[in-house]
């Protein structure tokens, strides 16, 4: 039994990369059932390669979405580490306004006993200079 395998060659040209459909020409020997047959199954042949080509560039586009995503992710990772970076140093900058707030607050309580030691004396001297004492 011999059969002829066609491919029409514009089509081929028009979709680089896809082939076209093949159709079995009947010859002499093929029956017309075989043939069919064999044209049903070549027609799911380039149905099936035509929804591989299909899923593949499905798939083109899942991959450039996952890296677009990855590269978003990636930037906020860099921009959260700076942050954390600020974050540890205006903790530090906190830190050191805190303890310079309590110098200043024991500075201050320094001043004020200091104030209160000069005024109590300034008021004995006052009280001894007019002879009460």
């Amino acid at each position: 039994m011999s059969s002829r395998r066609t491919r029409a060659k514009s089509n081929q040209n028009k979709n680089k990369g896809t082939p076209a459909p093949v159709q079995v020409q009947p010859d002499n020997m093929a029956s017309p059932e075989l043939l069919a047959s064999i044209n049903d199954r070549l027609a799911k042949i380039d149905q099936v390669s035509a929804d591989v080509k299909k899923i593949r560039e499905e798939m083109q586009e899942m991959i450039k979405s996952i890296k677009a995503a990855q590269n978003t992710a990636d930037e906020a990772v860099k921009k959260a580490s700076k942050c954390e970076q600020e974050n540890k140093e205006f903790e530090q900058a906190l830190n050191n306004m805190g303890m310079k707030y309590q110098k200043l607050e024991l500075e201050n309580r320094s001043l004020k006993d200091q104030i209160i030691r000069i005024e109590a004396q300034d008021r004995r001297n006052n009280l001894i200079i007019e002879g009460c004492v």
